[in-house]
């Protein structure tokens, strides 16, 4: 009889022990406590803090809370429960969980440790006025801070931001509670109570030391949630840049995702804090003579002249952690060529730099009742006379130059094609001379030419801006650009002087796609070029004024 009933009624009797037991394990002393609340009234240093978390490229906790330095203790009492039933909150803290989280994104940028330390402000707000105390310090110990620090300042980088914080609760500790209750942990009042009264080179340490066990401000969460999240140069208004960026500014390619936190353990993603001086207040130490009673204070303590000392402390506080100051440098970029390869027109003295290839066309037309015309003064390479020219260019053969990655910026101009494509930004087209019908002159080109085959030549035009909005170009030296529909693009620091150039082609010529001003025209060809130059006259030489005047032909 061993074998059949009661052995069954004993497994029946098991499972519901193991369920009774299950019962009673979820009792109202022993339910978790809700994680974001254990934030709640601990010690806070806000220089080895930081909201982002301690590494550069996987977030974490913010290293400045000291969980365990409680400041203000928890009791439960109460037997307050979350809504579910599932987690304990202590009677002192008021704690709402959102029911359907909300989630902001935004775009910031940081260029220096001052500027990254205003943004990660926004998220730790001290109350009273501590405000600014360890402003030019604050987070200055965090290993992502540091991290900030070098590659802002040794490698010159500027960092886009883009985070999105998902809010799923609020945690607040009940302040009025702690101002009229024993409310302060007793081993924050004991060791407040052993600090003196004296301000001494000697006193001071001792409150430095203070600080660094028990934080400078007390955390007294808002929220937790998830944290998803050369020759010359160009200076940036970080202000204006900001202001202006949207979500379509482009950065560099170096990237990296972090998160704080998750959907089961919410990490903070915005504290608020009282300064540790406004602690020794008295609304504070309501329960001082309790505090004696049960030994953790003498009654020889002196609040108020801690609280003053504390104030002192705070304030020297960072030059005691040798922690240098927060600083921005200067955006400055290297204003080079842009990237990509192209070419331009030659100028009279010579390409931009001694990196660039050269080439050149000679053509010869006997035109029908016209010659070539150009303007006065022409300031281009090569020459020019009734029935023959010839055109140099300044050709770019190489993408990119190191320590620079400058693009070429909104505008109205047209540049040479070079390879098959134009630069980002640009749109190809071409002009073809064409052939006269006496055609008897060989064509001859030498060196590097832009792309086209024969007589055309194919360029590179952009209309994404205005003439009159200034670009960027480098200026140490000389240069020239096409027009796009006749007026000269401006250029930041440079002068300009228009010039124009036509062939006369015996109508022979044809034009596609995108071009230069004014193209194909009057039976021949006339581009308007545009030479760039440092301020005031140009100058030149006897012999290159002598040699044009012989040139000239009268304007159009």
């Amino acid at each position: 009889m061993f074998g059949g009933k009661p052995v069954f009624l004993l497994i029946i009797s098991t499972l519901v022990i193991i369920q009774d037991v299950k019962r009673c394990w979820v009792t109202a002393d022993e339910l978790p406590i809700v994680h974001g609340v254990k934030y709640v009234g601990v010690g806070y240093n806000i220089i080895d803090g930081n909201p982002e978390g301690g590494d550069l490229n996987t977030g974490g906790v913010d290293p400045g809370l000291l969980l365990s330095r409680k400041i203000f203790k928890f009791t439960y009492d109460e037997g307050k429960k979350t809504f579910d039933q599932s987690s304990r909150i202590p009677d002192e803290v008021s704690y709402l969980k959102q029911q359907n989280p909300y989630s902001k994104s935004s775009l910031s940028t940081f260029f220096g440790t001052k500027s990254y330390a205003a943004k990660l402000a926004a998220q730790v707000e001290v109350s009273g006025g501590y405000v600014g105390v360890a402003a030019e310090v604050q987070f200055a110990a965090s290993a992502r801070y540091q991290e900030v620090a070098d590659k802002t300042s040794s490698k010159g980088s500027v960092f886009l931001s883009n985070e999105t914080i998902t809010n799923r609760g609020r945690a607040r500790y009940l302040m009025d509670l702690a101002r009229t209750g024993s409310l302060l942990t007793p081993d924050f009042v004991s060791a407040s109570c052993l600090l003196p009264a004296t301000y001494t080179e000697a006193d001071k340490t001792k409150y430095m030391q203070f600080m660094e066990d028990w934080g400078t401000v007390e955390g007294s969460i808002q929220a937790s949630g998830v944290y998803d999240g050369f020759s010359a140069s160009v200076s940036v208004d970080m202000e204006s840049f900001n202001s202006a960026m949207d979500s379509g500014t482009k950065f560099g390619s170096s990237y990296s995702k972090y998160a704080i936190g998750s959907q089961d353990l919410n990490e903070p993603i915005s504290v608020k804090m009282i300064g540790m001086p406004e602690i020794f207040g008295n609304e504070y130490w309501t329960g001082l003579d309790t505090y004696i009673s049960d030994g953790h204070c003498s009654a020889s303590f002196d609040r108020e002249s801690v609280k003053q000392n504390m104030d002192s402390a705070l304030k020297k506080y960072g030059e005691w952690r040798a922690v240098e100051k927060s600083t921005d440098p200067a955006i400055q970029i290297p204003l080079t060529w842009p990237a990509g390869v192209y070419g331009l027109p030659k100028p009279y003295n010579g390409c931009p730099t001694q990196n660039w290839d050269e080439g050149s066309r000679f053509q010869h037309y006997d035109g029908d009742g016209q010659d070539n015309s150009w303007s006065n003064n022409m300031l281009f390479a090569g020459w020019m006379e009734e029935v023959f020219s010839r055109q140099e260019f300044c050709m770019k053969t190489v993408t990119t130059i190191p320590g620079s990655s400058w693009q070429w910026q909104p505008g109205s101009y047209c540049i040479y094609q070079y390879g098959s494509a134009c630069p980002q930004g640009f749109t190809s087209g071409y002009i073809d001379w064409g052939y006269p019908d006496d055609y008897d002159q060989p064509l001859i080109n030498k060196g590097v030419l832009p792309s086209g085959t024969d007589t055309q030549i194919n360029f590179c035009c952009r209309d994404d801006g205005v003439a009159s909005q200034a670009i960027y170009l480098p200026t140490d030296a000389s240069f020239m650009l096409l027009t796009r529909f006749g007026n000269c693009q401006l250029v930041h620091d440079m002068s300009v002087k228009k010039e124009w150039h036509f062939w006369a082609t015996d109508d022979e010529s044809t034009q596609s796609g995108d071009h230069p001003s004014d193209g194909v025209y009057n039976k021949g060809v006339n581009l308007i070029y545009c030479y760039y130059h440092k301020g005031g006259l140009t100058e030149f030489s006897t012999n290159t004024v002598v040699e044009r005047t012989a040139l000239e032909s009268n304007p159009r």
